[in-house]
């Protein structure tokens, strides 16, 4: 009984961190939307708990009919349980955003193209295209090719200097040199901004 417990809660548990780490660290935390992050925190929280007690009592009530008379985990049995399982998903989104701030933080970055890994200087980069399964890098010197998506990079990167304005394009915001609400110019090259990037878009 206590080891399908501690499952139910250990798969909720990773549900709830991925989301947290994936969702509200990534798109809400870094981009420096604080109150939407702690909002939804707190709401996935408090929904996943109630959820959790929810599940353990029902399998409580389903054990208790089907097995009158075992032995089943009491109130603080299951609130130790879920005490650990929060402090282990606390843990690991701590260790997430260490992770990401610190990459998030370097001036460099390291790419695999053409069987060599590149060491590049993220201001030598002025924007990133994508080619459905693999992107093409734009630096000041070269265009290096690389298979990865262009929505890594949109993690990786420093969302202060680079912005995703299309589906195919992140931009690096030091080498814009003119923009309108259609599209951005970088050294000379037009980029379109996609319909859907256009609510909220940051250029400068």
């Amino acid at each position: 009984m206590l080891v399908i417990v501690i499952t139910v809660l250990t798969i909720m548990s990773i549900i709830v961190t991925y989301i947290i780490n994936n969702y509200l660290v990534i798109r809400l935390l870094f981009t420096h939307k604080y109150a939407k992050f702690f909002y939804y925190l707190l709401y996935i929280i408090f929904g996943s708990a109630y959820l959790n007690y929810a599940s353990i009592y029902l399998i409580i009530w389903d054990t208790s009919v089907r097995f009158p008379g075992s032995k089943l985990p009491g109130n603080d049995d299951v609130l130790i349980i879920l005490l650990y399982g929060y402090m282990a998903t606390l843990l690991a989104t701590m260790i997430h955003f260490v992770k990401k701030s610190y990459y998030r933080t370097q001036d460099t970055i390291v790419l695999k193209s053409a069987k060599k890994n590149y060491v590049l200087k993220t201001e030598e980069i002025y924007f990133i295209e994508s080619m459905d399964d693999y992107v093409k890098v734009h630096t000041l010197n070269e265009v290096l090719t690389c298979y990865q998506r262009l929505s890594n990079f949109e993690k990786m990167l420093d969302e202060r200097q680079f912005v995703r304005i299309h589906r195919a394009f992140i931009i690096n915001k030091k080498h814009i040199d003119s923009y309108t609400q259609s599209y951005v110019e970088l050294r000379g090259k037009k980029l379109p901004i996609g319909r859907s990037y256009k609510n909220g878009l940051e250029l400068c």
